[in-house]
């Protein structure tokens, strides 16, 4: 389901680190014409701003955290952060048999009538799997439940899948023949066509709350979904909103600083299960319909948008150890890298968001900066 990764990003909203002078200028990135940095100026006519509220939840089947910056009404806009998310979930879940999703998923060809934000992101996912090469394929669901993730990933019976005879591996169905129909904001996906919008649909609800949080009012905000990380607006301080990133299957973590973007972790050590003896997880290869097996544990993208980094992270997981690098640099984009042996590898840009440079990496493959646990 290309699903929540339940990777570790935490916003922090204090002076835990100490970068050197560098870190307070302004760096960018630049992906698909849009900019994302770490930079003082915001700063500058805000010597003593405002006091930061937090908000914990669970929705979309993960841990959500939401920070927000602003003059007053704190529960206001972290009420309304929450109310956002859930309502995303209950119409682009998979699992929730009510949800335009599961509709359009049941409706064995004929047309279902959507809300245009739904609509909007099954074409943007439509769109990633053109331009990713199929890596990114929002039609897996079928894949997902011929291996036995047919429910929420809470709700598996997984010792009773362990010993369950499966269906095999069967390539996914690709989303080459689902309709659009703009006019009406119609959909029809043929049948044996199982939409699941997973990942890209916590990276949407990230930059959908950031948006509508800043428009209502709120200074700045930090918004993460299982992994799927936005920042945007007046940061806590002159480094930028500070984010801890776990690095799944390295055992270490790297702190980074970004005043404007996202930062998203795909990773196979999460959500991994035993079917008919083989060892499953929840990211597939759309080609083949079995559990992805490249050379990597993770993956985590800096990018100017979640819903994009989103969809980078899994066509690098696919392109594999040896092409990933090459992957992120072509669309602008930055992060780091864990092979399945453990080696994580930071990728060229990467560094100048890091807080924590006082033990730099070794040079690991061209392209990259790397490290061994």
């Amino acid at each position: 389901d290309q699903h929540d990764r339940s990777a570790d990003h935490r916003c922090s909203d204090h002076d835990d680190h100490h970068p050197d002078h560098d870190h307070h200028q302004r760096r960018e990135l630049m992906v698909g014409g849009a900019t994302i940095g770490a930079t003082a100026d915001r700063l500058a006519q805000a010597t003593s701003p405002p006091k930061p509220a937090e908000r914990w939840f669970r929705a979309m089947n993960t841990d959500v955290h939401v920070v927000v910056l602003a003059e007053r009404d704190h529960d206001a806009f972290l009420d309304a952060a929450e109310r956002t998310v859930h309502d995303h979930e209950a119409r682009w879940s998979r699992f929730l048999p009510n949800s335009e999703v599961s509709r359009l998923n049941a409706a064995d060809g004929r047309p279902v009538v959507v809300s245009p934000d739904t609509f909007a992101l099954i074409g943007k996912a439509i769109d990633a799997w053109y331009l990713t090469g199929g890596a990114f394929d929002p039609t897996v669901g079928a894949c997902l439940a011929a291996a036995g993730y047919d429910r929420s990933f809470e709700h598996l019976p997984l010792a009773e899948i362990a010993d369950r005879p499966t269906s095999g591996h069967s390539p996914a169905a690709t989303p080459r023949a689902v309709e659009l129909h703009e006019a009406t904001t119609a959909v029809v996906a043929p049948p044996g066509v199982t939409i699941d919008l997973g990942g890209i649909a916590k990276g949407q609800s990230a930059e959908t709350v950031v948006a509508d949080l800043l428009a209502a009012g709120a200074l700045g905000c930090c918004v993460n979904i299982g992994g799927d990380l936005r920042v945007s607006g007046l940061p806590p301080d002159q480094r930028g909103w500070t984010v801890t990133l776990d690095c799944p299957g390295s055992g270490q973590v790297r702190a980074i600083a970004l005043a404007d973007g996202a930062v998203c972790t795909s990773t196979i050590t999460k959500r991994a299960w035993t079917a008919a003896g083989r060892r499953e997880h929840h990211l597939r290869d759309p080609g083949t319909g079995a559990a992805l097996a490249t050379g990597l544990a993770s993956v985590s993208v800096i990018a100017a948008r979640a819903d994009q980094a989103e969809v980078l992270t899994k066509a690098a997981l696919a392109a594999g150890r040896d092409c990933a690098a090459q992957v992120l640099s072509a669309a602008g984009a930055t992060g780091v890298l864990v092979t399945s042996d453990g080696v994580l590898l930071e990728l060229e840009g990467f560094g100048p968001f890091r807080l924590d440079r006082s033990n730099e990496p070794r040079p690991a493959v061209p392209g990259t900066r790397g490290d061994r646990r």
